[in-house]
Protein backbone atom coordinates (compact mmCIF):
# COMPACT_ATOMS: atom_id res chain seq x y z
CA UNK A 1 0.00 0.00 0.00
CA UNK A 2 1.21 3.48 -0.89
CA UNK A 3 1.39 5.74 2.21
CA UNK A 4 0.09 8.61 0.05
CA UNK A 5 -3.09 6.79 -0.99
CA UNK A 6 -4.31 4.37 -3.67
CA UNK A 7 -2.28 4.23 -6.86
CA UNK A 8 -3.18 4.32 -10.55
CA UNK A 9 -1.76 2.18 -13.37
CA UNK A 10 1.48 4.21 -13.31
CA UNK A 11 1.91 3.56 -9.58
CA UNK A 12 1.14 7.13 -8.50
CA UNK A 13 -1.39 8.31 -5.95
CA UNK A 14 -3.54 11.40 -6.58
CA UNK A 15 -1.42 13.26 -3.98
CA UNK A 16 1.79 12.39 -5.85
CA UNK A 17 0.35 13.56 -9.17
CA UNK A 18 -1.01 16.81 -7.73
CA UNK A 19 2.20 17.74 -5.91
CA UNK A 20 4.57 16.44 -8.61
CA UNK A 21 6.25 13.97 -6.27
CA UNK A 22 8.68 11.56 -7.88
CA UNK A 23 9.73 8.17 -6.64
CA UNK A 24 13.34 7.34 -5.97
CA UNK A 25 15.27 4.09 -5.92
CA UNK A 26 13.14 1.06 -5.20
CA UNK A 27 9.96 2.99 -5.97
CA UNK A 28 10.05 4.80 -2.63
CA UNK A 29 8.66 8.29 -2.16
CA UNK A 30 11.08 10.99 -1.03
CA UNK A 31 9.35 11.65 2.30
CA UNK A 32 11.10 14.99 2.88
CA UNK A 33 10.12 16.32 -0.56
CA UNK A 34 6.53 15.10 -0.22
CA UNK A 35 6.19 16.66 3.24
CA UNK A 36 7.67 20.00 2.15
CA UNK A 37 5.43 20.20 -0.92
CA UNK A 38 2.36 19.34 1.15
CA UNK A 39 3.27 22.02 3.70
CA UNK A 40 3.72 24.55 0.86
CA UNK A 41 0.18 23.78 -0.37
CA UNK A 42 -1.18 24.14 3.17
CA UNK A 43 0.57 27.50 3.67
CA UNK A 44 -0.63 28.76 0.29
CA UNK A 45 -4.19 27.82 1.24
CA UNK A 46 -3.87 29.62 4.58
CA UNK A 47 -2.43 32.73 2.92
CA UNK A 48 -5.22 32.70 0.33
CA UNK A 49 -7.94 32.37 2.94
CA UNK A 50 -6.45 35.13 5.11
CA UNK A 51 -6.09 37.46 2.14
CA UNK A 52 -9.65 36.78 0.93
CA UNK A 53 -11.17 37.25 4.40
CA UNK A 54 -9.32 40.55 4.85
CA UNK A 55 -10.77 41.95 1.64
CA UNK A 56 -7.33 43.09 0.46
CA UNK A 57 -6.83 42.87 -3.31
CA UNK A 58 -3.20 43.52 -4.22
CA UNK A 59 -3.89 43.57 -7.95
CA UNK A 60 -7.42 44.99 -8.08
CA UNK A 61 -10.63 43.00 -8.45
CA UNK A 62 -10.59 41.87 -12.09
CA UNK A 63 -10.53 38.19 -13.10
CA UNK A 64 -6.90 38.66 -14.18
CA UNK A 65 -6.06 40.00 -10.74
CA UNK A 66 -7.41 36.79 -9.19
CA UNK A 67 -4.93 34.79 -11.26
CA UNK A 68 -2.02 36.93 -10.06
CA UNK A 69 -3.21 36.68 -6.45
CA UNK A 70 -3.33 32.88 -6.80
CA UNK A 71 0.23 32.88 -8.12
CA UNK A 72 1.28 35.14 -5.23
CA UNK A 73 -0.34 32.76 -2.71
CA UNK A 74 1.45 29.78 -4.24
CA UNK A 75 4.82 31.54 -4.31
CA UNK A 76 4.44 32.67 -0.68
CA UNK A 77 3.54 29.10 0.30
CA UNK A 78 6.61 27.72 -1.47
CA UNK A 79 8.93 30.36 0.00
CA UNK A 80 7.65 29.93 3.56
CA UNK A 81 7.79 26.12 3.37
CA UNK A 82 11.34 26.26 1.99
CA UNK A 83 12.53 27.78 5.26
CA UNK A 84 11.37 26.48 8.61
CA UNK A 85 7.75 26.54 7.52
CA UNK A 86 5.07 25.91 10.11
CA UNK A 87 6.69 22.73 11.39
CA UNK A 88 4.16 20.50 9.65
CA UNK A 89 6.67 18.98 7.24
CA UNK A 90 8.71 17.32 10.01
CA UNK A 91 5.61 15.60 11.40
CA UNK A 92 4.39 14.61 7.94
CA UNK A 93 7.81 13.27 6.96
CA UNK A 94 7.97 11.18 10.14
CA UNK A 95 4.49 9.79 9.45
CA UNK A 96 5.36 8.85 5.86
CA UNK A 97 8.57 7.14 6.99
CA UNK A 98 6.72 5.27 9.75
CA UNK A 99 4.07 4.09 7.27
CA UNK A 100 6.75 2.94 4.80
CA UNK A 101 8.54 1.05 7.58
CA UNK A 102 5.31 -0.66 8.62
CA UNK A 103 4.61 -1.51 4.99
CA UNK A 104 8.00 -3.20 4.58
CA UNK A 105 7.39 -5.33 7.68
CA UNK A 106 3.93 -6.56 6.65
Amino acid sequence: MNPLGPVDAQGQSPVERELGIRRGAGGRVDAREAARKFEAVMIATLVSQMRESSGVHFFGESPGAQIFEGILDQQLGDALAEGRGLGLSRSIEASIMRMEKEERHE
